[in-house]
């Protein structure tokens, strides 16, 4: 079954206790319509969280192609990659519980596959298995866009990928692909005996009450795609592809102010323990998969990047999925978060996700109140020592999409 609610609200603007978010949610809201506009898409959801408890929403464009009805905060958008923060919490959690280990090797659990058998959880999270995308063999896009409503096991999933030659042997690079994280999915609901949706429902959605969330492993019902923000790649929609086909690699459904509420969630200790929470955010380099040695070099975690932009050190996850763009970070140097979605696929200017990112920031970051909430935080909470590495120049979305 799955678990989401819609909620009327039409409002920019959470509630909030100071008058100078007027003049930021008017800012955002200018970014958002230029994003729109600039790069040809039909709807930009943009939520910012500051660290006083502030709370601001912009939102430019309508629901379908050429519409006439205007996105709201309640409008839903499929967030892809993201989930993988959901999933890695779920395996630290389990970690935390004792129930297994990071370190521990595949075959422990999953038996059905021995080339992958001494392959870590570990290497699972953080991409460094070498294991095949399932979705890299030819065809595959083609198939999914002629048959959304094909429900996927995790297994056909898998059995996809090993049948195809590793990238390289565990531990020895780096490359993002969904099959690392359907298999942490099977190990969860191996560890458990739970689906991995009814688990982050109740870990998760519930307690945190994340009331716009769902995962999606079958299509949608008509009230679901009634509250979709509808997806093109080009003039294509494929809005009704379901998330079967990426499951606990990608198959959440939210929008940018629930993203937002799990990410300062994630990152301020109410999701896992300061020692999962450390283990997390272990990085490895993209190019090597060899564990960072240089602060300012981008790397990639147990489901969440660390990157260097012109706004700084970003903890970030990116969502992309056919018809969808969506981007989570989290600034530990100034408290600041910020999430977004929009309805347009990569292969269309690649570079916007990058832009409304470090805009957003910007305009964040230029704002004497914001500034003002960004110095109470540093003045009580320990930064990271990367908060001193000099910043990027120039920001190029990485390679993790």
């Amino acid at each position: 079954m799955k678990f989401f609610k819609i909620l009327a609200s039409s409002l920019l603007v959470s509630t909030v206790s100071f008058a100078y978010a007027d003049t930021l949610q008017t800012n955002l809201q200018q970014e958002a319509a230029t994003i729109q506009n600039q790069y040809g898409v039909y709807a930009v959801s943009i939520s910012a969280y500051i660290p006083n408890g502030t709370k601001i929403n912009a939102l430019s464009g309508t629901m379908t192609k050429h519409g006439n009805v205007p996105i709201t905060t309640s409008s839903l958008f499929p967030i892809g990659g993201i989930t993988r923060t959901f999933t890695a919490a779920l395996i630290l959690q389990l970690e935390q519980q004792g129930k297994l280990n990071i370190n521990d090797p595949l075959g422990k659990y999953i038996n059905t596959y021995p080339n992958w058998s001494n392959i870590t959880i570990k290497q699972l999270l953080n991409h460094t298995s070498g294991v095949f995308s399932y979705d890299e063999i030819s065809h595959w896009w083609l198939h999914l866009a002629f048959h959304p409503d094909q429900v996927w096991t995790p297994n056909q999933l898998t059995d996809i990928a090993y049948s195809n030659q590793p990238y390289f042997a565990p531990g020895q690079g780096w490359r993002f692909t969904g099959t690392d994280y359907i298999l942490l999915g099977m190990v969860i609901e191996k560890v458990t005996g739970q689906s991995v949706s009814d688990l982050i429902q109740q870990k998760f959605i519930q307690p945190l009450k994340l009331n716009q969330t769902f995962y999606s492993n079958e299509p949608y019902t008509d009230a679901e795609l009634a509250q979709m923000v509808s997806g093109y790649v080009s003039w294509h929609d494929l809005t009704d592809i379901n998330g079967s086909w990426i499951g606990a690699a990608g198959a959440l459904v939210s929008t940018p102010e629930n993203m937002l509420d799990w990410d300062v969630a994630l990152f301020n200790g109410k999701v896992i323990n300061n020692q999962s929470l450390n283990e997390m955010l272990q990085f490895n380099s993209v190019k090597t998969g060899a564990p960072l040695q240089s602060q300012s070099e981008t790397g990639y975690g147990l489901g969440i990047a660390r990157v260097n932009t012109p706004v700084g050190m970003l903890y970030f996850a990116p969502g992309i999925t056919p018809g969808y763009r969506s981007g989570m970070s989290y600034s530990p140097c100034t408290g600041l978060a910020l999430s977004f979605s929009l309805n347009s696929s990569l292969m269309d200017h690649p570079e916007v996700m990058g832009d409304i990112l470090i805009h957003s920031y910007q305009i964040l970051l230029a704002d004497p109140q914001v500034q003002k909430a960004v110095k109470q935080y540093q003045s009580t909470h320990s930064l990271p020592g990367f908060c001193s590495v000099p910043k990027a120049t120039s920001f190029n979305f990485p390679v993790i999409s």
